[in-house]
């Protein structure tokens, strides 16, 4: 009882407040990370001859960072209501090792290009999503145990089947899986890049629709039924959602772990056990944490670049080790 008066104090103007004020921020960090990098470019010229690196690189890898953070982060929100499970995050249904095999299949049958590449790897991502659930029981009987075990189930079956081209397939073929692995938001189309970001906050969107049955089911799965909630739908909207999120940013970024874990934990720790408030704080935490870091390797370790995954490793596994201690 002591949650729902947690819950019941957070108003909607609250909310609204936090939800302005988050995005004037993230606006505000997206901009000015955008004058950053291998040279300063000053906001007055972002757009002269001489900076075509604006359009070309820098702007798309921002938004690319941003859009990585805020989804996996509100998905690492949902998922660990509804699992119930601290230490769930998006890739806990093997969707990113579903894209991994997808990535290194297309290396297997030497398919050149990027775009090739990332559809085969989302292909592999979208028929894992149906899979684990049509695994899970289906409409008929899935629940929230029975699609956490699948989909570790299948995380181990996707890392046998990587472990298996990496012994029998060159260095190069490694090293490029590996450099996959750890995730990239360099190098990426403008165009893919802005359908991607649309694509992603309108699933957030979605998500977010859930905010108010994810406080009911934070308190027990019976309280959730006797209040109304239809458990059956509820599942499936958080479920295809959240994998939908994870296979996007995934396909178009490779596995950048952690985020989905540190930033809905940081939230809650702060604001609290409500959704409606939390899950708004993590989309916009998650985005502009990437934008943050990514922005400060990339200028101060000019030329050389750090994969954005290994970073929210490097920081994210303290965190990690800090939560399995505490038992949050």
């Amino acid at each position: 009882m002591q949650n729902v008066k947690k819950i019941n104090q957070v108003t909607y103007s609250k909310i609204f407040f936090y939800f302005l004020i988050c995005f004037a921020v993230s606006v505000s960090i997206i901009f000015f990370s955008l004058s950053f990098g291998g040279k300063f470019i000053n906001p007055f010229d972002f757009f002269a001859s001489e900076n075509s690196v604006f359009m070309s690189l820098r702007l798309p890898r921002v938004l690319a960072d941003f859009m990585v953070g805020a989804g996996l982060s509100i998905v690492g929100c949902s998922f660990q209501t509804f699992f119930r499970n601290p230490l769930a995050d998006p890739f806990i249904l093997g969707i990113a090792g579903a894209a991994a095999v997808g990535v290194a299949f297309s290396l297997f049958l030497g398919v050149s290009g990027f775009i090739p590449t990332q559809i085969l790897s989302l292909s592999f991502a979208l028929v894992t999503i149906f899979f684990v659930y049509w695994a899970a029981g289906g409409l008929s009987s899935v629940t929230a145990n029975s699609l956490i075990l699948v989909g570790v189930g299948l995380n181990f079956f996707f890392t046998s089947i990587i472990t298996f081209f990496n012994s029998v397939l060159s260095e190069s073929f490694t090293k490029d899986l590996l450099m996959w692995y750890l995730g990239s938001t360099v190098f990426l189309d403008l165009n893919i890049v802005l359908i991607s970001l649309l694509i992603v906050i309108a699933l957030s969107a979605v998500l977010y629709m859930q905010s108010g049955k994810l406080n009911v089911y934070l308190l027990g799965e019976s309280f959730a039924v006797n209040s109304g909630v239809s458990i059956k739908q509820f599942s499936l909207i958080i479920y295809i959602t959240g994998s939908l999120i994870t296979s996007v940013s995934v396909a178009l970024c490779g596995a950048i772990g952690f985020v989905g874990i540190i930033i809905p934990h940081i939230v809650k720790i702060i604001a609290g056990l409500d959704h409606r408030l939390n899950m708004i704080l993590c989309f916009f935490a998650g985005g502009s944490f990437l934008v943050i870091i990514d922005t400060f390797f990339k200028t101060a370790f000019f030329p050389y670049e750090v994969p954005i995954g290994a970073v929210t490793a490097i920081i994210g596994t303290p965190f990690f080790i800090y939560i399995l201690r505490r038992r949050i």
